[in-house]
């Protein structure tokens, strides 16, 4: 009786042994499929508190580098933007010297058509977007430069233009002023890029914590205006597509006479100047960018060590426990069955 009750005992104590082997199994199991200590943050036992400051900074380096790479993107569409708009200014400029000599019929037929596409295109590369964005709009950048319905080549803008040089046939300064008042005021700029400033439209990227970057270039962005210049790039772009969209040649013999094509001539090289260095502007943002963000990918990697040292089984580790606690089971189980086939007479 006695030893059939310690038999009973040893055969209790193999089965709890067993059971906790098979825990043990199971967990390993579990390790070696996700290649984590433990999918909860309550079984990682002391490091859970480590891996809690952690994850709140690699949520941050993780954000900021998406925002580094979306506005990326938009900068380099911007780029390319920008330089549309330097070509047009070559073409224009090219046009205006080619007028002060040749003011012919189909010289100027030419460069009227020419000017119209110009408009055309102008509106295009200035409601540029990225992502569903107007990069040109700053931080309204749900609203289009130009109003979606808006012709550049008719309308308030063409009226004005028009009266200027109509109104002022041997006064060059004075056609110019009125031009320039015009482009100032009647171009059909999106509301809040008529009311706000652009330099509170600039908008910014985050970079780091607490860190932002300027970012982007708004359309209605300006320097300092001249008797040739509204002192922004794009107005006086405009301008001057504006003018020569609707030259006629009376109005072409009075500016060559009046000298006005010289100073339309002075707007638009100013204009190409400003959009050359709106473009390096950019340039010089996107490697302010990729520098900032090797410094993120850095510490994201760093920290990414610390918390997969944290949080990371070595396999090979696991692999051989694995192996151990098998053979550890085998080896009970074997145990238990024999032990199970005893029988009092065994004893006897």
């Amino acid at each position: 009786m006695i030893s059939a009750l310690g038999n009973g005992g040893g055969l209790a104590i193999l089965m709890a042994g067993v059971q906790r082997m098979q825990g043990e199994q199971q967990t390993l199991a579990a390790q070696a499929s996700s290649g984590l200590i433990s999918d909860d943050i309550s079984g990682l036992g002391a490091r859970a508190g480590s891996v809690l400051r952690l994850q709140p900074q690699l949520s941050a380096l993780s954000a900021c580098q998406g925002a580094m790479t979306q506005a990326q993107a938009g900068l380099s569409v911007s780029a390319t933007a920008l330089t549309g708009m330097q070509d047009i200014a070559t073409s224009l400029s090219t046009s205006l010297v080619a007028l002060q000599s040749d003011g012919s019929t189909d010289k100027l037929s030419a460069v009227t058509g020419a000017a119209l596409a110009g408009l055309s295109n102008i509106k295009s590369l200035l409601n540029t977007q990225s992502a569903g964005r107007y990069v040109f709009s700053g931080t309204a950048s749900d609203t289009p430069v130009i109003e979606s319905g808006a012709d550049l080549s008719s309308g308030t803008l063409a009226d004005a233009v028009q009266s200027a040089l109509n109104d002022n046939p041997e006064d060059a300064s004075a056609a110019m002023s009125a031009i320039l008042a015009a482009v100032g005021s009647d171009i059909p700029f999106s509301s809040p890029l008529t009311s706000v400033p652009a330099t509170a439209l600039q908008s910014s990227t985050v970079t780091g914590p607490q860190a932002r970057q300027a970012t982007g270039y708004v359309a209605t962005s300006a320097g300092t205006s001249s008797d040739v210049s509204t002192g922004s790039p794009v107005r006086d772009l405009i301008a001057g597509l504006s003018v020569l969209a609707g030259l006629s040649p009376t109005q072409l013999q009075a500016a060559q006479s009046s000298g006005l094509l010289s100073k339309l001539g002075q707007m638009v090289s100013s204009a190409a100047s400003g959009l050359v260095d709106a473009n390096a502007g950019i340039g010089a943002q996107q490697q302010a960018l990729t520098a900032q963000s090797s410094v993120s990918q850095m510490m994201s990697t760093a920290l990414s060590t610390q918390y997969g040292d944290l949080t990371d089984v070595d396999l090979a580790t696991v692999a051989t426990q694995q192996s151990a606690v098998q053979s550890q089971l085998t080896a009970s189980y074997s145990l238990i069955a024999d032990m199970k086939n005893l029988s009092l007479a065994a004893y006897l």
